[in-house]
């Protein structure tokens, strides 16, 4: 038995729920919620544990993004008569703050899922036929694809050095200050160094073939039932 979910309707499916997640409210959230917690339970346990531990390592970021919506949107005060009143969030920072994350860590699960259970060559051959119709624009489809491809490789290298680069500093330098300057350093010698020993590579666009019309159908329930909840 074939693959169920084509990797053109996988990334079209990614788009549509990112989309209606971050412009809709609690509703369409919680079913985006129930969406993937249905695919995370159906996969492997791996997929969970990978995605949790990119979560974790966002959390200063979520962090900053609920203080800014807690203490930086106008509204009502969650309490009015204490004598710390005027250091409480607002009723409205919070409920746009926790909606606004909710929808993030959402996406992220998606995106975290879509890495995971599509290989590289899946995943350019989607994005090379997604973009096909911009070749009637004159834009490159094979040189999107490419820096796409370079982009995704980055990522996953970037991250690899960074963890190298705290662990050899880790027991150097006890300072956070000068734990940070020494950690960027670290990385810059490594990047200068696989610059230099990093033979040219090749890459390989493989023309994804179009998805079967019935899964057409996967996307357009997924719309429809967004739209439904509006």
């Amino acid at each position: 038995m074939g693959d169920p979910f084509h990797p053109v309707i996988r990334v079209i499916s990614l788009i549509v729920l990112s989309t209606c997640v971050s412009l809709g409210g609690v509703l369409d959230l919680l079913v985006a919620v129930a969406i993937m917690g249905y695919f995370y339970w159906i996969c492997a346990a791996a997929c969970l544990r990978a995605t949790r531990k990119l979560l974790r390592r966002m959390r200063w970021f979520f962090l900053s993004i609920l203080i800014l919506y807690f203490w930086f949107t106008p509204g009502q005060v969650v309490e009015t008569t204490s004598f710390f009143a005027s250091w409480l969030p607002t009723m409205e920072g919070l409920e746009e703050g926790l909606l606004r994350v909710g929808a993030l860590v959402t996406i992220i699960l998606a995106v975290s899922l879509l890495l995971q259970t599509t290989n590289r060559d899946q995943l350019l051959g989607a994005i090379y036929w997604l973009v096909g119709p911009l070749a009637f624009f004159g834009v490159s489809r094979e040189r999107v694809s490419v820096r796409m491809t370079l982009a995704l490789e980055g990522v996953a290298q970037a991250q690899a050095a960074i963890s190298e680069a705290r662990q050899n500093t880790a027991k150097q330098v006890v300072n956070v200050t000068t734990r940070f300057g020494a950690i960027t350093g670290e990385l810059l010698c490594q990047v200068i160094e696989r610059a230099e020993r990093t033979p040219p590579g090749t890459i390989t666009l493989l023309d994804e073939k179009a998805p079967p019309l019935y899964q057409w159908l996967y996307p357009l329930c997924l719309v429809l039932t967004f739209w439904a909840l509006d």
